[in-house]
């Protein structure tokens, strides 16, 4: 059976559709860790699937692969995905995308609008025509991502060590996450994936969102997003808004609650944008 892949990764997950070429059928789904060419090495990413790759798939089986990945934002770092997967792939044709065009193509496709990416890491472009017509390139963890998990995770542990997060959610914090101040500044200083470790601190968010605290953390994260990314478009009030993430998925009331102070419109948000890229590729818009 001839089969080809349609695969979505971000910096913590990636997703992978296997596809009957002859049907359009999805044959079989497989998650495995996260692609991002800035901490990963080509070896790192075949190691990573040589260790968690399905084996009741074949790579040889397969034909084509469209990849979105998160940081394949140039021809160097394509470069060292494409490597990384050809030598798991090894006879198959392999197409490496910059995850944006991935969010603009699944939330849009042949309309045209804003896309925006809020997950681990955030990012957004004016798509048109089919294309990317504008971009506010992402400055990543450190200098940027507003609005994602890693930029929100980024102010709730600092709001820990600075010892300005309130007494109750202090207590909550401590016993869901023991790590010293010492910890912490090795995971982002000295530990692969910085950017995991940051958004892995989301989830406190996500199970406080009641907290004011906390809701404030969120708005103004969604804020910084508008400012440093929505707001820089030309004529970005005359288009929708559209998002993909897990960051804007969870927090979607928020998030269209901050929308509104822009006069901006979010008519559709989406967690994971790889069965509406499955419906792209499959009508032919490749």
């Amino acid at each position: 059976m001839e089969k080809f892949i349609i695969a979505d990764s971000g910096s913590t997950k990636t997703d992978w559709r296997i596809i009957d070429n002859i049907s359009g059928k999805t044959v079989n789904k497989i998650v495995t860790g996260g692609v991002n060419p800035y901490f990963m090495a080509a070896t790192d990413i075949s190691k990573m699937l040589n260790a968690q790759w399905d084996s009741s798939v074949l790579p040889g089986d397969i034909q084509k692969i469209y990849f979105y990945g998160a940081g394949c934002s140039s021809d160097s770092k394509c470069e060292i995905v494409q490597e990384g997967l050809s030598n798991f792939f090894i006879h198959t044709e392999i197409n490496v995308y910059h995850d944006l065009l991935a969010a603009a193509r699944a939330l849009f496709s042949r309309e045209e609008g804003i896309a925006g990416i809020l997950g681990t890491g955030s990012n957004s472009c004016l798509y048109r025509q089919e294309d990317i017509e504008e971009e506010n390139f992402s400055l990543g963890y450190l200098f940027g991502d507003s609005g994602s998990g890693g930029h929100i995770g980024r102010k709730i542990i600092t709001s820990f060590l600075k010892d300005e997060m309130p007494e109750r959610l202090k207590i909550q914090f401590k016993e869901k996450y023991p790590l010293s101040k010492e910890e912490v500044l090795d995971n982002v200083y000295n530990k692969p994936s910085p950017n995991r470790f940051l958004a892995g601190f989301a989830e406190f968010a996500g199970q406080n969102v009641d907290a004011a605290f906390i809701q404030q953390i969120i708005k103004d994260s969604f804020r910084e997003f508008f400012r440093n990314q929505i707001t820089h478009y030309t004529n970005y009030k005359e288009y929708p808004l559209r998002i993909v993430g897990s960051i804007g998925f969870h927090f979607q009331d928020i998030l269209k609650a901050v929308a509104d102070e822009y006069d901006m419109n979010v008519d559709l948000i989406i967690q994971n944008p790889v069965e509406e890229l499955l419906n792209f590729h499959l009508s032919g818009l490749d």
